[in-house]
């Protein structure tokens, strides 16, 4: 016996109506693909909608629909329940991000949409403590020589083609970076007006540094024709760097920098040189016309650190000398060695021409440092508003060096610009000898001013000089005030001439001397004077020194040479005193007394003496005394 089992028919059907039309039984099943679901006839016949019951498909096939992602459930970024649909709804779209307003719909944690930031690199300014400054304008302001084909960061090959080339095409007021590096150049002309050039700041001595290093000897890395520029944080090396042979200069012949407008007012050079090195050079750093600035620059081994020249016609002025170090430049050799000969820290030279502004003026010269055995500080012309001060000379002298050498002599009816101020310096020999194995070690003089008109030589100390300490010739209106040690140090070789702590010629006028100290230790009748003079017109207050040392009194005075006003010193000061009643056997003043001292009398008698004055040096009862002064 066959059992009753259902036979049903499934029918594959894409919407209502071809459902309705199927020519089914009782128990078939519709599948629609248009649901994604089924039904099942229940009961005939198939054309009545009603008939037809819907029966559960497999999961899968739901989320397959259209509608599946709003039956899954998911969490939206801030962790609230949601259906995937949902969470989907939250999310932008590719054709809403791809369109040109995309970035302005992206927020950042800052608030900030994405378009809004990248405005600001491009063209915002960002706040950074001392200037404001776009991305744009950083990336685009300075230029790196390590993008330029042909330009050796190792220094093996020359890179001066190459340079030249960028340089003769780069428009005025770029900033160029050269890296950390080795760079060989046989001279670069830069014509550019405005131009920065800096290098990597590192330890100036260093591999780690910017070195622009000579490849020729006889050649001038880098000349600068334009005006305005500034050169930072680079070391320049002249061709002969070795210490052994070419030590404080000797054999040198490049030059290191040389500032020599070509265009527009040629005595322009406006120009700042900050924070860099220059060794072996016979000329570090070079400048033609006026405002030149040299900071916190070093300079070694070089014959001439700072040279500068006047423009015919121009006036010379502006230069600001100040925080700089000179080391080992020049030494005792540069007496007698021509390739040093007469080596000196800053140079100045005037245009030997007959125009009123025939003079340097408004130089400023501070706080500068000479080591190491330097030769000479300051040579040269020194007028209108100039200041040397500050300044310290250690290790500095040789036979014929005179530290500070100040020579105003006159082509013009200039005379008039002179005033100037050098004031507390220090100068000297300190810890060097005097004279050893037959070099002289201390330099000739520690100041000299010639044909100056108005000065003021303040608190300046010099310390170990061979012949004089201060030295005027010619010179008009000067007041002085110093402390000299060890003037006329000649004495440890030669008694023949003994020099002074100041000495005054002739020609001069008007010069004061409000105080001056002196201090001698290598011999008795060490000196000539505490002042030595030959102008008729010398005043002079306070002297004081070492009395034993002096030969022939605080002061001396030559040919018409007249000293004015008060005149005293520890050899010639009168010690004053007072006791009531006469000096007796049993009543005299205690203390040590000299000739010349002067013991007042209290409430002298009606017919008695008012003072007495000592005529034989000695302590308390020991002192001669003799009774002077008008009757009462």
């Amino acid at each position: 016996m066959i059992p009753a089992v259902a036979l049903s028919e499934v029918f594959v059907v894409n919407s209502q109506a071809a459902m309705l039309a199927l020519d089914a039984q009782e128990g078939d099943v519709a599948k629609r693909t248009d649901l994604g679901y089924s039904f099942i006839l229940a009961s005939e016949p198939a054309s009545t909608l009603s008939n037809w019951v819907q029966v559960s498909d497999d999961v899968l096939a739901q989320l397959g629909l259209s509608t599946g992602a709003t039956e899954v459930g998911a969490v939206d970024d801030d962790n609230n329940s949601t259906t995937v649909q949902g969470a989907l709804a939250l999310k932008a779209s590719k054709a809403y991000l791809s369109a040109t307003t995309g970035a302005a719909r992206v927020n950042t944690s800052s608030g900030a949409t994405v378009q809004a930031l990248f405005d600001q690199l491009t063209g915002g300014t960002f706040n950074l403590k001392y200037r404001n400054y776009t991305v744009y304008n950083r990336l685009d302001e300075e230029l790196s020589v390590a993008s330029i084909a042909g330009v050796d960061p190792t220094g093996a090959t020359d890179s001066t083609a190459a340079l030249q080339d960028f340089f003769d095409t780069l428009p005025n007021g770029s900033e160029v970076y050269f890296p950390a590096g080795t760079y060989k150049i046989t001279g670069l002309v830069i014509k550019n007006h405005s131009l920065k050039i800096r290098g990597a700041y590192r330890y100036p001595y260093g591999q780690s540094t910017t070195k622009i290093k000579a490849g020729a000897d006889n050649i001038t890395l880098m000349k600068f024709t334009g005006n305005g520029c500034r050169i930072e944080g680079l070391l320049f090396e002249g061709f002969e760097a070795n210490a052994t042979t070419n030590g404080f200069g000797k054999g040198t012949t490049c030059k290191g920098l040389n500032f020599e407008p070509a265009t527009g007012t040629l005595a322009d050079i406006d120009s700042t040189v900050n924070d860099c090195i220059l060794w072996y050079f016979q000329t570090g750093i070079e400048g033609h016309g006026r405002n030149l600035t040299v900071t916190y620059t070093g300079f070694t081994f070089c014959r001439f650190c700072v040279d500068l020249y006047g423009v015919v016609s121009e006036q010379f002025r502006g230069h600001v000398l100040n925080n700089n170090r000179f080391h080992s430049c020049g030494g005792t050799e540069a007496a007698t060695n021509p390739t040093i000969l007469n080596s000196v820290c800053i140079r100045l030279t005037t245009p030997n021409t007959n125009n009123v502004d025939n003079y340097a003026g408004n130089i400023s010269i501070l706080n500068n440092v000479c080591d190491g055995g330097c030769y000479q500080f300051f040579k040269g012309p020194f007028h209108r508003g100039s200041i040397m001060a500050d300044n310290n000379m250690f290790r500095v002298g040789g036979a014929g060096a005179i530290v500070i050498d100040v020579d105003n002599t006159s082509t013009a009816g200039n005379t008039s610009a002179d005033g100037a101020l050098i004031s507390d310096n220090i100068m000297g020999g300190f810890d060097l000898p005097v004279y050893q194995n037959g070099v002289q070690y201390c330099p000739d003089m520690g100041i000299r001013l010639t044909q100056v008109r108005g000065a003021i030589l303040s608190e300046n100390l010099i310390n170990k000089v061979w012949k004089d300490g201060i030295k005027l010739v010619n010179c008009s209106e000067i007041v002085i005030t110093a402390e000299v040690k060890d003037p006329s140090a000649i004495v440890k070789q030669s008694t023949a001439t003994l020099y002074s702590s100041v000495d005054i010629d002739a020609n001069c006028e008007n010069i004061m001397i409000p105080h001056l100290m002196t201090r001698c230790t290598i011999a008795g009748s060490q000196l000539a004077a505490y002042v030595k003079t030959a102008c008729a017109s010398t005043v002079i207050g306070e002297l004081y020194g070492s009395a034993s040392y002096t030969a022939a009194g605080p002061v001396v005075e030559t040919g018409s040479g007249y000293t004015v006003g008060d005149v005293s010193a520890v050899s010639s000061r009168t010690k004053r005193t007072a006791i009531a009643g006469l000096i007796t056997g049993s009543n005299y003043p205690a203390g040590n007394y000299k000739p010349g001292d002067v013991c007042k009398y209290i409430n002298p008698a009606v017919t008695g003496y008012k003072e007495a004055v000592c005529t034989v040096a000695g302590n308390g009862s020991g002192a001669t005394w003799k009774n002077s002064g008008a009757l009462v």
